[in-house]
């Protein structure tokens, strides 16, 4: 059973989807020639575009699954314009969250709190076979983090992540809840 097919744009969905809305222009129909598109823009630079077609006086816009899978996971801004001969005027903008395609494989589900505190766990555990926090070469220095500030750190996001773990209920909260007859 097919689903129902939005009027507005999506305010997310997952890369490798079909992405389907029909919008509705008055003063722009597609029956009288006017071609509505959309451009995505993310963080990196990286843009799509995506063209309607024509389903009576609105527009039918469609993002195919191949088309999808080249988003990256993240938020994107979009335009959207109509353009009819020469002219193009912009009739929306709006953000977008491509979610990852776990079907693809290679997708990170750590926060990025997890994250840092994974890389600084990692440096801790290389510097804790070396000796030096510095080096001299040829008149050149080198100074790392000291091992005191990287626990810190490591610390810190240890806290950090206990919260983000409480707060998502990974963790129990530490109160003991007694209630007496």
């Amino acid at each position: 059973m097919a689903a129902d097919i939005p009027t507005i744009e999506p305010t997310s969905f997952t890369a490798g989807d079909t992405v389907k809305w029909t919008k509705s222009l008055s003063d722009y129909p597609a029956s009288d020639g006017w071609v509505l598109s959309y451009a995505f823009v993310n963080a990196d630079g990286t843009f799509t575009e995506s063209t309607s077609a024509a389903s009576g006086d609105d527009h039918a816009v469609s993002i195919t699954a191949a088309d999808s899978v080249d988003f990256d996971a993240g938020t994107y801004n979009w335009q959207a314009y109509v353009t009819l001969s020469s002219e193009r005027f912009k009739v929306g903008s709006g953000t977008c969250v491509v979610l990852p395609n776990f079907a693809a494989g290679a997708v990170d589900g750590r926060s990025h709190v997890k994250r840092v505190l994974d890389a600084i766990q990692s440096v801790i555990e290389g510097r804790a076979t070396e000796d030096a926090d510095s080096l001299s070469l040829a008149g050149r220095s080198i100074s790392k983090i000291p091992l005191t500030e990287l626990v810190a750190f490591r610390d810190a996001y240890k806290r950090e992540y206990a919260n983000e773990q409480r707060a998502t209920g990974m963790l129990p909260s530490g109160k003991v809840r007694v209630r007496f007859p």
